[in-house]
Formats: structure tokens, sequence, C-alpha cells
């Protein structure tokens, strides 16, 4: 059987997400934590995006990982 790989990809869009425990330190734990326990290897760093909101694809961390994508497809994304 061979390890599935993933990247991982997080983004909080105000400083009130922030705080209330969804930084983007917290997701990063999360999304490892999961990835970990669900058999995957993190392919790459995680894909970030601050003060960017999810209603514009043109996300600088969205768009690095589509990119990464077409380069070394992987079996899932990660989103906290």
């Amino acid at each position: 059987m061979s390890i599935k790989s993933c990247y991982i990809y997080v983004r909080v869009s105000t400083e009130e997400q922030a705080k209330y425990g969804y930084s983007i330190e917290a997701q990063k734990k999360a999304c490892l934590e999961y990835a970990h326990k669900s058999g995957y290897s993190v392919a790459s760093k995680p894909f970030v995006d601050e003060g960017e909101t999810a209603t514009a694809a043109n996300r600088p961390g969205f768009q690095e990982m589509l990119n990464a994508c077409e380069e070394k497809p992987v079996e899932a994304i990660i989103v906290w």
C-alpha cells in the first residue's frame, strides 16, 4: 500500500478569527494532526493566506497551491 500525499491550505480573513482560536498556527496544527492520524504524508509546507477573502480565487497562497497541484498532484487537500 502506498502512502497518500496531501497539501494543507489555511486562511484567515479577519483579526477576529485569529483572536477566537482560528489563527493560522492553530489551523496548521489541526491540519497536520489530521493528516498524520489519517495516514497522509504532507507534500510541502502549508499554503497560507492571511487577510484574504474566501470569495476571491486569486489569493496568493491558494494560487501557489493550485500550481503545486499541477506540478506534483496529491490525493487530498486538507483545509481547516
